[in-house]
């Protein structure tokens, strides 16, 4: 991914709005992109700060710590469904493996 499309994905990290696809290329561009993590983070701050200087009474809070950590679980949910889409696909060719032994001992190919 190149800067000009991680900076216009922004919006979408924010608002959690991406495909596992663009989220895992995104976070991998950002963290090794230092103007793209800059960007990231300025606007992680104005819409965060917003958010909860509306719900947080004493206003302090560590809003680069905060970013870190919504990356981090956001890296786990990319994860997370790497791991569910490598299961499902096994599943898949093991049911479907299955399916073909018995085909062919049904039509004598294969005698088990």
């Amino acid at each position: 991914m190149d800067c000009r499309t991680a900076q216009s994905l922004i919006n979408s990290y924010i608002e959690k709005k991406m495909t596992i696809e663009q989220l895992e290329q995104f976070l991998k561009h950002v963290e090794s992109c230092p103007s793209c993590y800059d960007e990231l983070e300025t606007y992680f701050i104005v819409y965060y700060a917003m958010k909860r200087l509306d719900n947080d009474k004493d206003g302090s809070f560590n809003m680069s710590k905060l970013l870190h950590e919504d990356m981090k679980k956001r890296k786990r949910q990319v994860r997370r469904y790497r791991i569910e889409e490598t299961i499902l696909v096994s599943l898949i060719l093991i049911t479907g493996s299955i399916v073909l032994l018995e085909l062919l001992q049904m039509l004598g190919i294969i005698l088990l």
